[in-house]
């Protein structure tokens, strides 16, 4: 076997056992991989009172699942008010690892008691990627409480600061704009709007959110290239190494040696650029005049180079 300039090549017989084990370790890999997960809920409330309770649950997507897309044009909350527009959505790509999701109700209408908070559109958003932290953002128009002792109206800030705290008058509770909290694993929630109710004498008590996001990146699936070595009349050609580098800075991702039939894998890619090349060939043979090609695969992707002809 003649060895390239480019790097020394272990022998076809123990290349041939360790491309077994990056074949095991490969299957093994893909295995272990965490997939990514998104979910948004456009509305939801959990309130008591003397009368009874009400529980809300509107608009609510996920991802992977089958409910990507959920929409209600009007919901009705018993003794409470209603909301216009509640939508959600969510979608990815597992193969990437991506995720997104995205949440929003058109109007709020809700009595208090004697109290009222309206909003205008209340939206909230998230994205997430491998390697990349989780990011997204939220926002609430046109808010106004109206107290029931006739008291100034309280506006809700449209730019407020993530975790804004609105306290309400007449010791009703408080709204939280923007909320939003990071899981160890980097995982995303963001809540838009947030009513937390202190239960008082003819109201409810209890919490109600709106436009409720939650993003997870997952890991993307690795990559594989397939490789062949053949000779000047097409046959294939066993015995031949390659190696697969990465083409901004040269790194060693994983090499193969061909069997029988001329061809091998060169599997743990990520999505990049790579540069393959032929770096061992059989005695009796000669690399081929051009030894390296640069190829980019995307994550998951299953990709077959043209054959490498030897000399």
């Amino acid at each position: 076997m003649h060895r390239t300039a480019r790097r020394t090549v272990r022998r076809a017989s123990v290349a041939a056992t360790a491309a077994v084990g990056l074949l095991v370790a490969w299957v093994a890999g893909a295995a272990q991989a965490a997939d990514g997960s998104a979910t948004a809920t456009a509305l939801s409330a959990e309130l008591t009172s003397s009368d009874g309770r009400v529980h809300v649950g509107v608009g609510q997507a996920r991802f992977p699942g089958f409910a990507s897309t959920a929409t209600t044009d009007n919901v009705l909350i018993s003794g409470v008010g209603s909301a216009r527009g509640a939508r959600a959505t969510a979608g990815g790509d597992q193969a990437a690892g991506t995720v997104r999701a995205a949440a929003r109700v058109d109007a709020l209408d809700l009595r208090i008691g004697d109290a009222r908070l309206r909003t205008g559109p209340v939206t909230a958003s998230c994205t997430a990627a491998p390697v990349v932290p989780a990011a997204g953002g939220s926002g609430v128009r046109g808010g106004t409480f109206m107290p029931a002792s006739g008291g100034a109206p309280v506006p809700l800030p449209a730019d407020a600061a993530p975790g804004t705290v609105v306290e309400l008058p007449d010791g009703v509770g408080r709204v939280v704009l923007g909320e939003r909290s990071r899981a160890a694993d980097g995982t995303l929630t963001i809540t838009a709007l947030r009513l937390e109710l202190d239960r008082g004498t003819g109201r409810y008590g209890g919490q109600l959110t709106a436009a409720t996001v939650r993003c997870a990146a997952g890991e993307a699936d690795p990559a594989r290239i397939t490789v062949a070595a053949q000779d000047a009349a097409g046959r294939p050609v066993a015995d031949v190494g390659f190696e697969a580098a990465r083409a901004a800075d040269g790194l060693l991702v994983t090499d193969c040696v061909t069997d029988h039939t001329g061809r091998c894998d060169l599997y743990e890619l990520g999505p990049d650029r790579h540069r393959v090349c032929v770096t061992a060939v059989p005695d009796g043979t000669r690399p081929p005049a051009r030894p390296c090609r640069t190829v980019r695969v995307e994550a998951g992707e299953r990709a077959t180079l043209e054959p490498f002809t030897l000399r």
